[in-house]
Formats: structure tokens, C-alpha cells, sequence
């Protein structure tokens, strides 16, 4: 009696296929980074619920006077920068999602008269947005035939 292993050499490029694939990381690091940039955009799409805290409401003259101004009614758009203005840098060793706004951070954060609105997700968001699409990374790179 005897179990028989046909073609090791197979089995081996389709196992070193597989390793190339996992290692290939440009490509969900780009997709996280996306997978972010929408949670920002949904952040502003539903007023700081989508991570978690609703932003507050505009005082009543600041409303007035971005009416006024001919600007949308929404906290935190008026050029539309701020909501819109994301570059996505990304690659196999990392990656990052920069807001274009040099005031950005006032409104994450707050600042003297100015609450915070926040827009970027806690870690814990972001981290499950990573998993996601590192966890579809692997499951793609696993299930492909070599």
C-alpha cells in the first residue's frame, strides 16, 4: 500500500502563484484607501453620522450669512474642497488618504469658536474597512486557479 504524490513540481509553482499573489499589495492598500475616501464622503453625506457623531447645527448667523453668500445650507461646504478635495496616495508598502483643505483639521477637531465636525473615522471604523478589503485580498488571491 502506498499514497502516490504526482507532480510536486505542480503543486509547488501553484503554491509559489499563490504567495506572489498574497504578497501583490499595491492593490487592496489602493482599495482601503477608496473604501475610506467613501466613509468620508458619507460622513459628509449624512452630517457626521456615518462615523459615528452627528455634527451639530450651524449657529443661526453663519447660516444667514452662507444663504446670503449665495452657499449651500450643509455645515462644512461651501467650495465644495473640504468634501471633495482628497488625494489617495497609495502602494505595496502603504498608503495614505490627505485631505487637500490646509483647514481640515480646524473642523476635525474643533477649534476656539469653531465645534467639531468630525469627517475622518474613529480606528476602529477604519480598521474594519481594512479587514474588509484585506480579507477579500486574500480570499481572491486564494480561490484564483494557478
Amino acid at each position: 500500500m502506498a499514497i502516490q504524490v504526482p507532480d510536486i513540481e505542480r503543486l509547488a509553482a501553484a503554491l509559489r502563484a499563490k504567495r506572489d499573489a498574497l504578497a501583490r499589495l499595491d492593490e487592496p492598500v489602493r482599495r482601503s484607501l477608496e473604501a475610506l475616501r467613501a466613509v468620508v464622503q458619507d460622513a459628509f453625506d449624512t452630517e457626521g453620522a456615518a462615523v459615528g457623531v452627528s455634527w451639530p447645527p450651524l449657529a443661526p448667523g453663519t447660516l444667514r450669512a452662507k444663504l446670503r453668500g449665495g452657499f449651500p445650507p450643509q455645515p462644512l461646504v461651501r467650495t465644495g474642497l473640504l468634501r471633495d478635495g482628497w488625494a489617495v496616495d497609495a502602494g505595496a508598502a502603504g498608503g495614505s488618504l490627505t485631505s487637500l483643505a490646509p483647514y481640515a483639521w480646524v473642523h476635525q477637531d474643533g477649534a476656539g469658536r469653531v465645534p467639531q465636525r468630525r469627517f475622518l473615522p474613529e480606528p476602529d471604523q477604519s480598521s474594519a474597512v481594512l479587514r474588509a478589503v484585506f480579507f477579500d485580498h486574500i480570499q481572491t488571491a486564494l480561490s484564483e486557479e494557478a
